[in-house]
Formats: C-alpha cells, structure tokens, sequence
C-alpha cells in the first residue's frame, strides 16, 4: 500500500494534472482526455487515458494510476492530437489500435509510440463505418463515401498491410449500404442496426435505417430479423454482458437484447447526465469507467461508477424489433404455387375428371357426340372402366387382354400396348392433349396398378 501510493503522488506530482478524491481521478487542465480504452494484460484490465501530451495508464483491479508517458509519433504527416481525437481506437488483446475514421489509416500504439502500420491512404470512404473484432482480426462494415454507402465488409490484412473485402458473402440476402450504424459483436454473430441509409433516387437524402440484421461470422450468411423503431436512438452503443447499451436522444438508456428481442429503458443516473458526448463509457466486472464534464470548471473528470448508480429507473420493457414477415411472405406464395402446380397435374393426369364425357350409347362408346369405333377388347376396356370411376386392379385388365399359350410378362406387356393404342387413338380422334386411361400406383400395394379412366 505505501509504494502504490508513494508511486500515484509522483505521477501526480509530475504530471501535475492527476489528483484523487473518494475514488475518483480528477483532471486538471481543460478539455484534456481525448480519448479511453479499456486493455488486457496478463489478466488484469487496464485503462488507458489518451491526454493532448501523454497517456495514463489506470489499473482497475489495484485503483491507481501505475504510469503517465509523453507520447513519440514515427510519422510526420500526422500529429498526436489528429490521432487520438479523429482516429477510432480499437484493442486487439494488449495492443491498442487507432484506425482513421474516414478510411485508410492505422496506427499500433505502444508504450506512448504511435506507429503506422498500414500501406493504404486516406481514401474517405468509410466514414462512419462499424468497427469491430473477429478472431484478431480488424473488421469493419459500411461507411459513407463519394454520396454512397459502402454495403459490404473490408477487413485489415496483416500480412499484406492493406484493406481487403471480405469475400465471398453466401446467401441470397444483404442490408444495404450504411453509414453511423449501430454494429455490435456478441459471440459470433455481428448485429447492425440504426443509422442511415442513402435514397436511391436522391443521393444527397438520408434515410433512418429502421431494420435489425444479424451476420453469422462462421456461415457467411446474412439474416434479417425485422423492423426497429430507431427515430430517437442514437449510435453511442456498447456491450454490457450479453446486452447492449444505447443512449437515446430523449434522456433514456436502453438495453437491448436482440436474442430474446427486447428493449429495456432506464432513466439515465444523476452523473450519466454529466457523460461526455465524444468518449464511450468503458464497462467491466460491474462498473463503468467514464469522462464526466464539469461544466462549472470547464474540466474533464475520470469516474468510476457503480452500474447500479449508473443505470436509473425502468421505464419500460417492451418488443425490440417486429418480426420479419418476408418469410412468412415467400412460405405461401410457394403453396400456392405447389396448389396450383398439383391442380394443373391432376386435371392432366386424371384426378380431376371431365364428368361425363365418355358415355355408353346404343353399345356404342362416345366422346361427347363423337362417335368412336373400338374392337371388341377396347369396348370391354373402356366398359369396365366406366362402371368402375375410381378405377379398377390391372389384373381385370389382363383378365380382358390376356392370350391363351403366351406367358404372364408377355401378356402384361401385351395389355400395356393395348392401354397405350387406346390412349393414341382418342387423341387423334377427338383432339385432345391427355390420356384418357391413366395409371397410378395401387392404394394397398404400391406394386400393384391402378387404371383409371379420365372422364
């Protein structure tokens, strides 16, 4: 305990801008903390505090400033402030990243050098574009750009030092292009939702994007979930356990939880009033680490809050997103689809029948009022068939076509061709395009035949 707090007096005192009261770090010069992200190391969680000449660094299992480091730059064209300010900062493990928010640029910072590490440019083409990490990996979706929207994923290659597009996408679905949208990570599944899209006809007009869509990380796949109301939220979104946490632009926080789709709104607590607009609170093991705004000294403060002194009272819980009924949509247009499929199929193929337009007249057999002439065994054929509509065994067929002195296949043979010569012969003789002796497999045996007459 004495060397801890021999060490926070001489970072103190040597930095001249550090002073502790009841647990909270105190900044004395104004407008200071730039920036803040939170950093793992061998276990422990770090905070480290981006000022306009230094870093410091906050160990929150100890509670105590362990470092205060001046800053070194190894690139010219950029200044400390331009970076910490303007770029993103982004933690991969213990490295901290700060990746130009306009596109292009990223710097590795490590015990107060800032180092470039990419071969791009400032392109300006991903303005506004959600940031996150997979595997290691810097990946970032959308952006604004030359009046459009990027609608796809770019992510930084190591190896290559450069931005690639991560390809290819599956599935036949995507949202579109987006710029300040809300994109968290939780588990393997990227969410994005709020923020705008670009009208298609007017590339100057900005459009709320009122959807949710998940992407899975392992497939490749795009889903859309539904329909969001988004008017009043706004994009300052982070994670708090299998949560996430937006501010909204009415005084409301809001936890969402897109898995069991619903949002949860609080009161903001007394000190959340005072957060500053530019730097995200930091959540860990039940606390949050924030940049308060003394409005009456004109001074930014370092506070570590309680959640439960953070979050105020519920307001309501209520659905998060309206289900996608796309889906529902695409499911009955394809039954009617397979209805109408089945009923032309069977209208062809004998189900559904023409009532009465074979008949028997005078031992004679018509077709409507045509006449058709058939030897004796068709006569019997198409006798036995009409006496029978829901259709008769192949074995009475075969007891009608059957020839003394030829075996069993030849004579099944024989009544097939038989069947096939009847079916020919109405066709040519009356015109029609279907068969007017169908065959289906048998109810009881699906070995058997059934022979029905289309009538």
């Amino acid at each position: 305990m004495i060397f801890r707090y021999v060490r926070f007096l001489l970072v103190a005192v040597f930095t001249l801008v550090i002073v502790t009261v009841n647990g909270q770090i105190v900044s004395k010069e104004r407008g200071l903390i730039k920036s803040m992200v939170l950093t793992q190391e061998r276990g422990q969680g770090f905070i480290l505090l981006f000022c306009e000449n230094y870093f410091l660094k906050y160990n929150t299992t100890e509670k105590y400033v362990i470092d205060s480091i001046p800053y070194k730059i190894q690139d010219s064209n950029f200044s400390v402030i331009n970076i910490i300010t303007d770029f993103d900062p982004v933690v991969i493990n213990d490295k901290v990243y700060f990746l130009e928010n306009t596109g292009g640029g990223i710097f590795e910072f490590k015990d107060g050098i800032f180092n470039r590490i990419d071969k791009s440019y400032t392109h300006r083409l991903t303005f506004g574009s959600a940031k996150f990490v997979f595997n290691g990996q810097i990946i970032q979706y959308g952006g604004y750009g030359y009046f459009s929207n990027r609608d796809f994923f770019t992510y930084f290659d190591t190896i290559t030092r450069e931005w690639e597009v991560l390809s290819p996408i599956k599935g036949d679905i995507a949202p579109p292009g987006t710029r300040s949208s809300s994109g968290i990570l939780f588990n393997n599944t990227f969410y994005l939702f709020n923020g705008f899209t670009i009208n298609k006809f007017d590339k100057k007009k900005y459009e709320q994007f009122n959807e949710l869509w998940s992407f899975d990380l392992d497939s490749k796949k795009w889903g859309h979930l539904g329909k969001i109301d988004a008017i009043d939220l706004s994009t300052r979104t982070f994670l708090i356990d299998s949560t996430f946490l937006l501010f909204d632009n009415t005084g409301y926080m809001n936890f969402i939880d897109p898995i069991l789709n619903k949002i949860t709104k609080f009161k903001r607590g007394a000190l959340v009033e005072k957060l500053s607009e530019n730097i995200m609170p930091v959540y860990l093991n039940g606390q949050f680490y924030c940049i308060l705004k003394n409005i009456n000294n004109n001074i930014d403060e370092f506070w570590i809050i309680d959640k439960n002194d953070f979050i105020g009272e519920k307001i309501i819980e209520k659905e998060f997103y309206k289900k996608n009924k796309n889906g529902y949509i695409v499911i009955l247009y394809v039954l009617i689809i397979v209805i109408v499929v089945g009923l032309i199929v069977l209208l062809f193929f004998g189900k559904i029948r023409k009532r009465g337009t074979i008949k028997i007249k005078n031992n004679s057999i018509y077709f409507k009022n045509i006449k058709i002439e058939l030897d004796q065994t068709d006569f019997e054929i198409i006798s036995l068939l009409l006496n029978n509509p829901e259709g008769v065994d192949g074995a009475e067929i075969l007891n009608i076509t059957e020839k003394k002195g030829l075996n069993y296949s030849h004579n099944i043979r024989q009544r097939n061709i038989i069947i096939k010569n009847i079916n020919l012969y109405f066709r040519a003789k009356v015109n029609i395009n279907y068969d007017i002796i169908i065959i289906n497999k048998s109810d009881y045996d699906q070995r058997m035949r059934t022979f029905v007459l289309v009538n």
